[in-house]
């Protein structure tokens, strides 16, 4: 039996894996037969048994056998002893084993998920791996390996990572992944993956954003098509936010400016006939209201989606009907109306 102590790094439920080279000689040569070793975790004093990482078996003559055991759970920043235990058969010859390489490849720690402001990336960020003493060095240009699904466990492969931050640019908005990470030595050995983190993605820009051109007089209505995870959403006039529409593609928007309509002059003749007053009015006419300029944001738990393309709107005018008055007495007062006087 053998052992040698080490420290699991960072703080909370880390993940260790096992590694070791082995060689078995005969004293005066010969064969062998078969065997098994073992590679146990103790507390510090090697006293008390914490986990196994495995207990493989090796074939009769079998030298230089490389093997990598399974992997256990243990607490960051508590010490611990790795014990290797063997077996083999030989007869009445000694039999010494060269055991080389005893490696324990730790997860990575300290693993977090955020989404950017700007748009359905994905931003991981870890703490970096560093070896432990007598340890191979971090792997100098692919020290980590980062994992992504959209359902837990996570196993899939996702890409090769330089630093400890990476930044996935291929997800879908509104849309949950689950991520964990590895870290590989200077011996390609990778370790067992970290613990998962999840991240729900902002949602993307709502589309087809559209708004009415003056086919209503008392509002512009706006549509759009809804993004995929998006429970609310906001239309924005001008530089106005009109509220949360809820979880919807139409919104009413009655606070456009209305249409207005321009008087003209009105003009009545004046003694040219003895049973009738002459009436008319020129210049007057009918306009729509403000061209106002929209864009629809989408939102979900974690944030706001970025703007939609715009479109304008306005509303628009009816047909303009008249009613002639007159007054009560020759003064600018006291009007009233005249019976059928309703054209211009």
């Amino acid at each position: 039996m053998v052992y040698q102590t080490f420290t699991a790094p960072g703080s909370g439920t880390v993940k260790i894996k096992g590694n070791l080279n082995l060689d078995a000689d005969v004293a005066g040569g010969g064969s062998w037969g078969s065997g098994w070793i073992r590679l146990d975790i103790y507390d510090s004093a090697n006293s008390t048994y914490v986990a196994n990482l495995a207990c493989e078996s090796f074939t009769s003559n079998q030298t230089a056998y490389d093997t990598s055991f399974g992997t256990a759970s243990l607490t960051g920043g508590t010490t611990y002893a790795v014990r290797i235990t063997m077996s083999g058969t030989v007869g009445s010859k000694a039999l010494t084993f060269l055991i080389d390489n005893i490696t324990i490849n730790t997860a990575p720690v300290g693993l977090a998920a955020s989404s950017p402001s700007a748009d359905t990336n994905v931003t991981l960020n870890w703490t970096t791996s560093a070896e432990g003493s007598g340890a191979p060095a971090i792997h100098g240009t692919t020290p980590y390996k980062v994992y992504r699904d959209t359902s837990s466990p996570v196993s899939t492969f996702l890409a090769n990572a330089t630093t400890n931050s990476y930044t996935d640019t291929s997800t879908n908005g509104g849309t949950t992944y689950y991520y964990a990470v590895s870290n590989v030595d200077a011996n390609s050995i990778e370790s067992p993956l970290s613990a998962e983190v999840s991240q729900l993605t902002r949602p993307a820009a709502p589309t087809s954003v559209a708004a009415t051109d003056g086919s209503a007089i008392d509002k512009v209505t706006i549509t759009w098509t809804k993004s995929t995870g998006a429970t609310d959403y906001h239309v924005w006039r001008d530089s106005t936010d009109l509220g949360a529409a809820g979880d919807v593609a139409t919104f009413d928007d009655t606070g456009a400016d209305a249409p207005t309509i321009t008087p003209g002059a009105s003009a009545a003749s004046d003694g040219t006939s003895a049973d009738y007053v002459a009436l008319s009015v020129s210049g007057q006419s009918a306009n729509n209201g403000t061209t106002h300029t929209y864009k629809v944001v989408a939102s979900n738990a974690t944030g706001n989606s970025t703007d939609s393309a715009t479109d304008t709107g306005y509303r628009g005018v009816g047909s303009l009907t008249y009613q002639w008055q007159r007054s009560a007495a020759d003064s600018d007062a006291s009007y009233s109306n005249i019976d059928g006087a309703t054209t211009a």
